[in-house]
């Protein structure tokens, strides 16, 4: 497996980047932040690498920094993100503003990746914003200026995933029932989680 790169820069745009090291080069599809990181053509530049095989064949993505490619792998648990989905992402918003917009509960930010949806946006905060406070120190809303205070709803959200899980349901599952509900931000646990099992029945 494949997990990082050192070449000569062979060519670079928008997206994609030919790395030739020892005498081979490695096509890879980048975020902005690694893109921009690289020297021009013919200078000698580094990435991290993610390899990926599939039914459509073999791919290398590439990133800036290994945080930037842990995010990446966390994005794909999400259900409906692939590869591009998460590079979209990882480039439209940087490593710092799409951990604190996870964390926070905000998925509006999310909507501006390109092929992000609002549905979506949704689940990538209802199934990775436990895991992203795990792993990651994240301020607290009070004390980022413009982040979104911590609301009732997030929290009863929070909880009926929990509930669900405990009851046998995969969370990738749960979590896209339960960003299904009509206004689900609105509701309180007890009857999200009465939704929920209503349509996982």
């Amino acid at each position: 497996m494949i997990g990082y790169l050192k070449g000569r820069v062979v060519h670079k745009d928008d997206w994609e980047v030919i790395l030739e090291c020892g005498g081979v080069g490695y096509e890879l599809t980048a975020t902005t932040m690694a893109i921009r990181n690289l020297p021009d053509t013919g200078g000698q530049g580094e990435l991290f690498v993610h390899f990926s095989a599939g039914e459509n064949g073999t791919s290398l993505f590439g990133f800036a920094s290994l945080q930037e490619r842990q995010l990446f792998r966390l994005l794909l648990s999400v259900s409906s993100v692939g590869p591009k989905g998460a590079i979209a992402l990882l480039s439209s918003l940087g490593v710092d503003a799409l951990i604190q917009n996870i964390a926070t509960g905000n998925s509006i930010p999310l909507t501006k990746a390109k092929g992000v949806g609002k549905k979506i946006a949704e689940r990538v905060v209802l199934e990775l914003k436990e895991r992203i406070t795990d792993i990651w120190s994240v301020p607290t809303p009070a004390s980022t200026p413009g982040a979104p205070a911590q609301t009732p709803a997030n929290s009863a959200v929070r909880d009926a995933l929990d509930a669900l899980v405990q009851l046998g349901y995969r969370r990738p599952d749960a979590a896209e029932v339960l960003a299904a509900v009509p206004r689900y931000t609105e509701l309180d646990s007890e009857n999200l989680i009465r939704e929920a099992l209503r349509r996982l029945r």
